[in-house]
């Protein structure tokens, strides 16, 4: 059984905006066609793609671009 709309729907960004699905396989979760360029993952901050988070960050005077934790 499917959820409601919203809730799928607001799953579905959520795991877009964590870098855990592309918008392409959010796209066909909901039947939809892909989008050129939507095969990219990304993470939430400013929604890029996940390859440049790390230059972002260095770019912003947070170090050498490396993720540290």
């Amino acid at each position: 059984m499917r959820e409601d709309f919203k809730t799928r729907i607001e799953a579905i960004v959520r795991a877009i905006q964590s870098g855990l699905l592309t918008p392409n396989e959010g796209r066909e979760l909901e039947n939809r066609p892909p989008k050129e360029g939507g095969d990219t993952l990304l993470v939430q901050g400013a929604t890029v793609p996940i390859e440049f988070a790390g230059k972002a960050f260095a770019k912003a005077g947070g170090g050498d671009g490396e993720t540290h934790l």
